[in-house]
């Protein structure tokens, strides 16, 4: 079986309107070039300070309304990262949404470890002064192939993906700045794909963000179940491609090189 994945890598910001109106014509313009699924980055809604972020958290019932609409006018699968998601109790969770073309919600996954980074003389981020963790280890079938979610910092915690094996493709959406991106972003996200024999998908956002004042890393890419990069963008500016993946391809290196029994 076959699946062709869009990648948005977007430069996103504090606009939450003009952030979902530049999505669908992502999404729209990765329909058009023959993606089956869009895959947008962690923070796709919302790109700014830990106090702004928590603040446009809306309920699950008004995203799923928001991105249910969405998937259906563009006819297209979409995944969401980042999304900041309020709870009946005050709680504000980091969360990725999955819906199908018509709009129908097929997962969702809260983000299970929460990122802090100390930037020398440039202060100190952590995203637990918006979020509280998520606890469950989410997957969802599409076209017959088995899918994991991750987020950002998850991809550091290799017992999380343990939990993976008998997926085909993992899926990190993600917010990686630059100054961790260099040395970790393809190491970590590579490392996951051979671990596992599976393909791996890493969305990255991109470009300078001015309401954090920090630089996102970008470099968006899928590795396939032997480590190697079969699509990317290779730089840190806003980009769109295409990458196709196949259970074929994942059952052959587990032939070749039996590690998941």
């Amino acid at each position: 079986m076959k699946l062709t994945l869009g990648i948005a890598q977007m430069n996103s910001t504090h606009d939450v309107a003009e952030n979902l109106n530049t999505i669908a014509i992502l999404a729209d313009h990765l329909r058009d070039a023959g993606a089956e699924m869009a895959i947008f980055p962690e923070y796709c809604t919302c790109l700014a300070s830990m106090e702004t972020t928590k603040k446009v958290a809306r309920s699950h019932e008004e995203w799923l309304d928001v991105f249910g609409l969405l998937a259906r006018s563009c006819g297209l699968a979409l995944v969401l990262g980042g999304i900041s998601c309020l709870a009946p109790d005050g709680n504000v969770y980091n969360r990725t949404y999955v819906f199908d073309a018509l709009g129908n919600l097929l997962a969702f996954y809260d983000k299970r470890h929460l990122f802090a980074l100390k930037f020398n003389r440039q202060g100190y981020i952590s995203e637990t002064d918006a979020f509280i963790p998520g606890h469950d280890i989410k997957s969802f079938t599409f076209k017959g192939m088995k899918i994991g979610l991750a987020t950002c910092f998850d991809v550091r915690f290799g017992e999380m993906f343990t939990h993976f094996t008998d997926c085909d493709l993992v899926i990190c959406t993600a917010a990686f700045t630059a100054s961790t991106g260099v040395p970790h972003w393809n190491t970590l996200l590579q490392a996951r794909a051979i671990e596992n024999q599976q393909w791996f998908a890493g969305i990255d956002m991109c470009g300078f963000n001015p309401d954090t004042g920090i630089e996102l890393f970008g470099h968006s890419i899928v590795y396939d179940p032997w480590g190697m990069p079969v699509a990317s963008a290779d730089h840190n500016a806003p980009a769109t491609f295409l990458a196709e993946i196949s259970t074929e391809r994942v059952a052959y290196i587990r032939n070749k090189l039996p590690m998941i029994r």
